[in-house]
C-alpha cells in the first residue's frame, strides 16, 4: 500500500546504512564543532522538541513568503515537530565540513524555474556567502550521482529570514532570482540543491523533513518520497530515509521553487 496518495516513491529501498547515531540534539552538535569535529548528516529524533512550534507561528498557504501566490511552483510543505519521524539532514559548506542534500521534484507541467528556498535550521541567523549555490541534476542513481540539467551557473543572492519560531528555528534560505533560469521537463524526476556556504570553518545548517501525511501548507506538485541523497565528506549519494536517517523520517524536505510553467 501507498504511503501517500499525492506522492510518488521508488520500488525498493537501498540497503540501510549505519551512519548515524540517533537521538542527537542541537547541543550535541554545537559540542561537536566546539571540539573541532564534523556534525552528523542527521539531526536524529530529537529534532521534534527541539523544534517545537506553536499553531500561532505557522504562516498560511497565501502568506507564505517564499513561495508567493504568483509564481509558487511547489512548496512540500511545513517541518511538523509533532510528527513521530521528525528529522532534518545536513546541508551546508562552511570551507571544512560540505554536506549536500538533493531534494528530488517532479514537475507536473514543464516548468522554468526562476527561485529557489530551502527551509533551514541553521547554526546562524545571518546568510552565508553569496551568490548561493543552486543546482539541479537528472537521472540521480544511489552511489553513482546525476548529470546537470542546466549547464550554466544557476546560484543567485539568497536571503535569509525567519520563518518558524520555537525553540530551534526554522529559517527561509531564499534565492528569489537565480542567475539563470533552470527548465525542468514535465513529468520527469529532477534533484535540487541549494547549498548555504560560509568561510568561517563553523557553521552548519539541516533541511528539515515532512510527514508521509497531514502536511501543512503544500503547494502545486505531487512530493516525492524516498528518493532524496546526501553527500557528506566521505559519504557520496546515499538516500536519506533509508541511509542516513536510518528509517527516521527523511523521506521529503520542505523546500519551495518559483517560477512560471505550462
Amino acid at each position: 500500500m501507498a504511503r501517500h496518495q499525492a506522492s510518488e516513491r521508488k520500488g525498493e529501498p537501498m540497503k540501510r546504512i549505519a551512519i548515524v547515531v540517533a537521538l542527537i540534539a542541537v547541543a550535541t552538535l554545537v559540542a561537536a564543532q566546539d571540539e573541532g569535529s564534523a556534525p552528523p548528516a542527521s539531526m536524529g529524533g530529537r529534532v521534534s522538541t527541539l523544534a517545537a512550534v506553536t499553531s500561532e507561528d505557522r504562516t498560511v498557504p497565501n502568506s507564505i513568503p517564499f513561495c508567493p501566490t504568483k509564481s509558487c511552483l511547489y512548496y512540500a510543505g511545513d517541518f511538523d515537530s509533532s510528527y513521530s519521524g521528525a528529522n532534518a539532514v545536513c546541508d551546508f559548506n562552511n570551507g571544512v565540513s560540505d554536506c549536500a542534500l538533493w531534494v528530488a521534484v517532479k514537475p507536473s507541467k514543464a516548468a522554468r524555474v526562476t527561485g529557489v528556498n530551502f527551509n533551514v535550521f541553521n547554526s546562524t541567523s545571518s546568510v552565508g556567502v553569496n551568490p548561493t549555490p543552486v543546482t539541479f541534476l537528472k537521472n540521480v542513481i544511489a552511489g553513482v550521482g546525476g548529470s546537470p540539467i542546466c549547464t550554466k551557473t544557476t546560484g543567485g543572492n539568497a536571503i535569509m529570514k525567519l520563518y518558524q519560531s520555537g525553540i530551534s528555528p526554522i529559517y527561509s534560505y531564499y534565492v528569489r532570482k537565480l542567475n539563470v533560469a533552470c527548465s525542468l521537463p514535465k513529468g520527469k524526476l529532477a534533484w535540487v540543491n541549494l547549498q548555504p556556504t560560509y568561510s568561517d570553518g563553523e557553521t552548519w545548517g539541516y533541511v528539515p523533513d515532512i510527514p508521509i501525511t497531514g502536511v501543512k501548507n503544500h503547494i502545486g506538485w505531487r512530493t516525492v518520497y524516498d528518493d532524496s541523497y546526501v553527500n557528506y565528506d566521505g559519504l557520496k549519494w546515499v538516500e536519506t530515509h533509508n541511509g542516513v536517517c536510518g528509517g527516521l523520517g527523511c523521506d521529503a524536505f520542505s523546500v519551495a521553487l518559483n517560477g512560471t510553467q505550462k
